[in-house]
């Protein structure tokens, strides 16, 4: 995943061969382990290069191994908002620190994080949920089954003001931007 604003070049992989403890892990500057995951766990790495023109910063981001890598970051300013699950990490590029690392959700797997009229939409496989700027939960929508497709169509997109949301039993859903159903149809 390629990501860059006006300061800022970001490119997030996932490292398959990072290892926790290890003495043989590639070079990161900063290691962030919000969790404080341990090596016996199911965990992943995102290898997080960061470029301003002037330097390259290399982070290892550990967080846990549910979830997507495509989709799971924005970047406003100096803030680098990645989604790891159900666990949201800011992180600071400028000074390389976590600004925030908060839980969004308790249970079911989340898949990408956008920017949403003032806030943003977090996409998840049994609901929807809608952040304010501050990064707390607004609204949330859950439909009759999991937000995922049998058949290769996406599941889930948005236009302006207008969600479109679909299950795993073809059922399709229109959400306004307060999360508010407006029609649903079976397929």
């Amino acid at each position: 995943m390629l990501i860059e604003n006006n300061i800022y070049k970001v490119k997030i992989v996932r490292d398959e061969t990072f290892t926790l403890d290890s003495t043989d892990n590639k070079p990161y500057q900063f290691i962030f382990n919000p969790d404080n995951i341990k090596r016996s766990d199911y965990y992943k790495t995102f290898s997080i290069g960061i470029d301003d023109g002037n330097n390259q910063k290399h982070i290892a981001l550990i967080g846990s191994l549910f979830g997507a890598d495509e989709d799971a970051a924005i970047l406003e300013g100096n803030d680098l908002i990645v989604l790891m699950n159900t666990k949201l990490v800011i992180i600071d590029c400028r000074a390389l620190t976590i600004k925030l690392c908060r839980e969004i959700s308790d249970f079911g797997t989340y898949f990408s994080i956008h920017k949403f009229k003032d806030g943003y939409l977090i996409y998840g496989e049994l609901d929807l949920l809608k952040l304010s700027p501050a990064f707390e939960v607004e609204w949330s929508f859950s439909g009759e089954d999991i937000f995922v497709s049998q058949d290769g169509s996406i599941p889930f997109h948005f236009e302006n003001d207008t969600i479109y949301l679909s299950d795993w039993k073809g059922r399709k859903y229109k959400l306004n931007k307060f999360g508010e159903e407006i029609t649903q149809q079976s397929n």
